[in-house]
């Protein structure tokens, strides 16, 4: 995970700590705070100590039960300020393509189970007894647009690459619509003798 996108985060959450810390009605412990809310007592750790990613809907939920609904829009653009400019293209490539590389090699080298969507270019492991590549033909129904491309390191973590920046998201719910529409757009491709054909009819085409 970048480096700017997670210090933001433990900046949110030790602010999420200090208004539990000083609720006006007296410091709240985490565990009654996670009964005030019904959550686990694990998310309240989680967000403070910036191991998860909080939603709007979290914050308003803390500042409330913190007794302190004030602070929910400071909350709000704390979270909104790392939340859209997650490794700018711009900050990473200072210091040249060679470390983006890196990064993404030693995330894959951790990874056991590796998905990945693209839509205009082939994943460069051709060849390795342990991938799997299919192939979406222009003929195959789609249940949704195949949109940006993105990958999906052990359901844990998604990357998701924009024009404006490379998106590192850790969060449930994120993770798990990206493994939804992965598996939709897996059930219209093809595979093996299939997808050689797909191939040879758009290379004949061409040609």
């Amino acid at each position: 995970m970048s480096t700017d996108y997670q210090q933001a985060r433990e900046a949110l959450g030790a602010r999420l700590r200090e208004l539990r810390y000083s609720a006006p009605d007296g410091r709240l412990t985490g565990t009654a705070l996670a009964r005030a809310l019904g959550w686990p007592n694990s998310k309240i750790s989680k967000l403070e100590l910036g191991k998860q990613t909080a939603t709007p809907e979290d914050l308003r939920a803390w500042a409330d039960a913190c007794g302190r609904p004030e602070s929910y829009q400071e909350l709000r653009a704390r979270l909104a300020g790392f939340e859209s400019h997650i490794r700018s293209w711009r900050r990473q490539l200072v210091g040249g393509h060679a470390p983006v590389q890196n990064t993404h090699n030693e995330a894959q080298a951790r990874a056991s189970v590796l998905r990945a969507w693209e839509s205009s270019w082939i994943v460069g492991v051709i060849g390795l007894d342990t991938v799997e590549i299919g192939i979406v033909p222009f003929t195959a129904p789609l249940k949704q647009p195949p949109g940006v491309g993105f990958w999906i390191y052990d359901d844990q973590q998604v990357i998701v690459e924009t024009w404006h920046a490379e998106l590192w998201l850790d969060d449930a719910d994120t993770v798990a619509t990206h493994v939804r529409v992965w598996e939709a757009l897996r059930a219209s491709a093809v595979y093996g003798a299939e997808a050689h054909r797909v191939i040879a009819r758009a290379r004949q085409a061409i040609g």
